[in-house]
């Protein structure tokens, strides 16, 4: 009897699914590459609008005309603000507790912040400069 993976058939079709993987790996290399350069180009596009608006080169609705275009251009800037915050703590101690135990042991430990409209927080940092006791 034959062997069965010598028949002429299956062999042709064996190359055949050869040739096929190949031009699957082919193309799959060849989508990646097209995708790494898509990417490449929106972060291009993205940092130039960004520099163009910054520069009053262009205005903001024609840097939205772009951004219809790709799918990954965000037209946003991070802004820090800087805060003076006073506040007062009211603490009920026992008598005769020294004032550098009272202030060790009390301390504000969060500040939060909001916004709104389109704005997002993107952190909060603080620090307390100084103290005393009334």
């Amino acid at each position: 009897m034959e062997n069965e993976t010598q028949h002429p058939v299956l062999q042709q079709l064996n190359t055949q699914i050869e040739n096929l993987q190949s031009q699957l790996t082919a193309s799959q290399d060849s989508v990646m590459r097209l995708r790494d350069k898509y990417r490449t180009a929106e972060i291009k596009v993205e940092a130039l609008l960004k520099e163009l608006l910054a520069d009053d080169l262009i205005t903001t609705e024609i840097a939205e005309r772009f951004v219809e275009i790709f799918d990954n251009i965000s037209l946003t800037k991070q802004v820090e603000i800087n805060y003076t915050v006073t506040g007062t703590i009211t603490v009920e101690v026992p008598f005769g507790m020294a004032e550098h135990e009272i202030v060790n042991n009390t301390y504000i430990d969060r500040v939060e912040a909001e916004a709104y409209d389109e704005i997002e927080v993107l952190e909060v940092s603080f620090d307390t400069d100084s103290f005393y006791i009334n």
